[in-house]
């Protein structure tokens, strides 16, 4: 084994640079910074998305004068098979293997004569391994110590544990409030569904329980958006008019992004220009920078769901250059791919591909991996191609935001036409244009119902369902809706929570046929008494 010099120079290896401030989380790394000092084996749980890793490199950067040798990571996202943990740390301590000596007796070789601080980063699917490797490493070598972050601990003796909850959620007194809070915008950068769901009901039900009315239209903004990518349209719709109703009851000078988020989403051209034509100029004057970039975000959504992809590749360029903070984000990118194969323009999706890829690797999740699957089969081409579309459709069907699932199904079988297996085709894009059409994502729908009718099949309309078939209860909701009630003076009449008067309007919109309130109220006008019994 080749003896590689580790305390050659004290410091940081393998962390990379720090690109953004670290902010809200000055006690954890106090507390944890305690905890290795009093354990040799520290392992930080939580859920995805929620900062783990971010926590042990900061950690890690104050405690490294503390160590002759630094401290070192060994990332293990990428880590497909648990045998290959001990090459992997092996790797990223430098190690030069020699043939015929087992990896991990090499490892206990280097680290018996080092004093270091080893961080294992994402170890939770190869917990097992891991837990066996440090088992071997720790009476081996006593002057290192480990650093894990894992969703679950690793389980061995003598391991010091950490949990990491999500970001506080205080709601200050400025605008930007709750909807602004690193958890919620690190889970959706990072394409951690599950975080991203949990933080942003938390955000909004906090809102509403304290009262904040200057954050509750950003808090409901961000849970509009998760609401329409797990594809509930109606309580999407729901609650952007709840916004609207809370924004004209206070009098706020809020320039407001729900309606202007649904006509993109709808892929309603006309309605989108004009509400962000009538918004732009009191933008400006404000200096909303990021409110520009969302809205080219929604662009080139909507553009790619009319298939205007030069307009859509125009879009997603201005976002990701506006992009600040935590920096394009995996959606984003995702658009801004699209477009260009979509346009004939691969050339231009290089960088964006690896800068995608490059930030799913880190995220792990799979939204993040099933997404960079989907944008790297539209520019790959026989096998390759086929092979990268069903493992974004296997990685996409595990997961809660079921809009990314949906195109990719349509993209997949846009592929298949093109390569002239029309049955193959057919299959993908049924379930795309089922999904779409009942998700309200309209443009995408089109571009699913085009291609079955390019494949001989024929297409049938969707039916409404009629307001005979409301239960009482939603009936209820619907009548309260129509007369200006919001969701909380709806669940304070009826006894209900805000989330569940959310829902019951999300499938009286669904079954009526309608997406606003405004609608709503010339539905149930036009039907009468007869269709719409009484309450009482």
């Amino acid at each position: 084994m080749g003896r590689v010099a580790l305390g050659a120079e004290v410091g940081v290896h393998g962390f990379g640079v720090a690109l953004t401030s670290f902010v809200g989380r000055a006690r954890e790394v106090d507390e944890l910074a305690g905890l290795l000092a009093a354990y040799r084996l520290v392992t930080v749980t939580g859920p995805g998305g929620v900062g783990k890793t971010r926590l042990a490199a900061e950690v890690a950067r104050r405690v490294a004068g503390q160590f002759a040798d630094g401290v070192w990571l060994a990332e293990l996202a990428g880590v497909s098979e648990p045998g290959l943990v001990p090459a992997a740390v092996a790797t990223a301590l430098g190690l030069q293997q020699a043939p015929g000596v087992p990896v991990t007796d090499s490892l206990v070789a280097l680290l018996a004569r080092q004093q270091l601080l080893l961080v294992l980063d994402n170890c939770e699917h190869v917990l097992a391994s891991v837990a066996d490797l440090c088992g071997v490493l720790l009476p081996a070598a006593d002057d290192v110590r480990f650093l894990l972050t894992s969703r679950v601990p690793v389980g061995i003796g003598g391991e010091g544990r950490y949990r990491l909850a999500p970001l506080g959620l205080p709601v200050p007194g400025g605008p930007r409030g709750i909807a602004g809070s690193d958890a919620c915008r690190i889970a959706r950068a990072l394409a951690d569904d599950e975080a991203w769901d949990e933080l942003t009901a938390r955000h909004l039900d906090l809102a509403r329980r304290v009262g904040a009315f200057s954050a509750l239209p950003f808090a409901l903004t961000d849970r509009v958006l998760v609401e329409l990518f797990c594809g509930r349209v109606g309580v999407a719709t729901s609650l952007a008019a709840e916004s609207d109703a809370v924004v004209e009851a206070t009098g706020s000078q809020v320039q407001l992004r729900t309606s202007i988020v649904l006509a993109n989403w709808r892929a309603r051209d006309a309605e989108a220009v004009a509400l962000m034509d009538e918004r732009r100029q009191d933008v400006l004057r404000r200096g909303e920078g990021l409110w520009l970039a969302a809205n080219d975000w929604g662009n080139a959504i909507r553009y790619n769901g009319l298939g205007r992809y030069e307009e859509a590749l125009a879009a997603a360029e201005r976002a990701a250059e506006d992009a600040r903070g935590l920096g394009p984000s995996i959606l984003l990118l995702a658009e801004l791919i699209e477009a260009t194969a979509r346009s004939g323009q691969a050339e231009r999706a290089t960088g964006p591909l690896a800068q995608l890829a490059e930030i799913t690797r880190a995220a792990g999740t799979d939204w993040a991996l099933g997404t960079h699957a989907r944008t790297a089969a539209m520019l790959a081409e026989g096998i390759t191609a086929e092979r990268l579309y069903r493992e974004a459709i296997e990685r996409l069907s595990r997961i809660r935001t079921r809009a990314t699932l949906a195109r990719a199904h349509l993209l997949y079988g846009e592929w298949l036409r093109r390569e002239n297996r029309r049955v193959d085709a057919r299959e993908q894009l049924r379930v795309a244009h089922a999904m779409l059409a009942g998700m309200g994502m309209e443009a995408f729908a089109e571009r699913a119902r085009r291609e079955l009718l390019a494949t001989g099949e024929t297409v049938r309309k969707r039916t409404i369902e009629t307001l005979d078939e409301l239960t009482p209860q939603e009936v209820q909701v619907a009548r309260l809706a129509a007369g200006g009630q919001t969701n909380p003076e709806i669940g304070a009449q009826l006894f209900l929570s805000p989330r569940t008067v959310e829902w019951h309007l999300g499938k009286v919109f669904g079954k009526l046929g309608v997406a606003s309130r405004r609608e709503l109220r010339a539905a149930l006008s036009g039907a009468g008494s007869a269709a719409v019994p009484s309450s009482n």
